[in-house]
């Protein structure tokens, strides 16, 4: 009998392999149950690659087997590996600036440099970070922007070289003062506050952008002004 003939009289679920059942007695008494079994292979076959369904396969064939009936074609072996699925796309990477960052060096005096020279002599940490601050601008700002009450470290910079810009600017510092005001508004122990301080006088010292008034007292360079 025609497959499309069967169609037409068989009952609605012809070839559907979620209802055929090769062992069922409904089935079985069906005037469609060998062709209905022959589709439902084939669409079987058609959602393998979407759908594992190689349980319902291996039943059908072990039915097959022990009627006596040839096997569909099914030569080649089921994969046995999972189906993959499908991954989601992948994010857009972050957004890279297309100019390139460029770092500005400004140019150091030939007093300047001299005066590195003398504290790499004397110390080699304070050498290095004043020759950073020389790098940025950082103590020609100082000399300009001090004596008009503008601390150029309020961007930018260090702040610890922030907190003792406000001080000079409020009048001045001792390295006991400077040392208790690095303690409250950065957190630090006296053991990472004190060699800041030495630091911190040994730099604006070296470029004389402070001068000693009293004992210990760190007041802004009235020259500067000049």
């Amino acid at each position: 009998m025609e497959v499309e003939l069967l169609k037409s009289v068989a009952p609605g679920c012809f070839g559907s392999a979620s209802v055929y059942g090769s062992d069922s007695k409904t089935c079985k008494a069906c005037m469609a149950f060998e062709e209905c079994g022959e589709q439902s292979i084939k669409t079987l076959e058609s959602i393998r690659a979407q759908i594992d369904v190689r349980d319902l396969l291996a039943r059908h064939s072990k039915t097959r087997s022990l009627s006596n009936m040839q096997p569909p074609n099914v030569s080649q072996p089921v994969d046995s590996s999972p189906i993959p699925v499908k991954q989601p796309k992948q994010l857009a990477s972050v957004i890279e600036r297309k100019t390139p960052t460029q770092r500005v060096n400004f140019h150091i005096s030939e007093t300047d440099l001299g005066v590195l020279a003398r504290m790499e002599q004397a110390s080699t940490k304070v050498a290095k970070q004043a020759l950073v601050l020389c790098k940025q601008d950082k103590i020609n700002e100082c000399r300009s922007q001090l004596p008009k009450g503008v601390n150029p470290f309020t961007e930018s910079g260090p702040r610890f070289f922030r907190i003792a810009c406000d001080m000079l600017i409020s009048g001045g510092f001792t390295k006991a003062s400077l040392k208790a005001k690095f303690i409250e508004e950065l957190g630090w122990n006296e053991g990472t506050a004190g060699p800041h301080v030495a630091l911190t006088v040994g730099v604006l010292n070296g470029f004389g952008i402070v001068k000693v008034s009293l004992p210990d007292l760190f007041i802004l360079n009235p020259e500067l002004s000049r």
